[in-house]
């Protein structure tokens, strides 16, 4: 069993209004050709690893504030975080996709992002995929730390406690798993 489909209705790449698309591609450098779908996540809007004209493959992340006046907001912070973290990307301390760029017409905004090899984890988890996601999170946070204090996020919070709740999963026990 894989990942439950996505909270927010998925919108199909052939769906993006024409002048959309036709700028996602020019960040793309050429013609999408083929564009799947991706299950999971929660923003309602696209959610595609696209494979271009010139072989370049992609990641990208499109929504409407038609359909949710949130997402655009979302999907800008997401892009700000990544334009932030690149030279951590680039020197190869962060096991992040690079942004490669973004785009903004009318009330869509959208990600372009590089695409990574991969799948979702199994639901229920399995141990070795557990496993490597556990390793994932130490390696950023370990990365990001000290990461810059704006006063506006509790980091240890938001890495310690869903930390801890894989790691009862890891490692649970006496009594069933959650």
């Amino acid at each position: 069993m894989s990942a439950a489909p996505a909270e927010g209705a998925r919108v199909a790449w052939q769906d993006v209004p024409d002048a959309m698309r036709t700028a996602i591609e020019r960040v793309c450098g050429a013609a999408v050709i083929e564009a799947r779908t991706q299950p999971g996540g929660f923003s309602p809007g696209v959610a595609a690893r696209v494979r271009c004209a010139d072989g370049a493959r992609w990641f990208v992340k499109a929504a409407s504030a038609e359909l949710n006046p949130d997402a655009p907001r979302f999907h800008r912070r997401e892009a700000r975080v990544l334009a932030d973290l690149d030279g951590l990307i680039l020197a190869g301390q962060l096991p992040v996709p690079r942004l490669r760029g973004t785009v903004e017409r009318g009330p869509w905004f959208a990600l372009v992002i590089e695409d990574v090899e991969g799948r979702q984890p199994a639901v229920p988890w399995r141990d070795d995929e557990l496993i490597l996601v556990l390793a994932a999170l130490d390696r950023l946070a370990e990365a990001l730390t000290p990461g810059p204090d704006d006063g506006r996020v509790d980091r240890t919070f938001c890495y310690r406690v869903p930390r801890r709740r894989l790691q009862r999963l890891a490692d649970p026990g006496p009594g069933p798993r959650r």
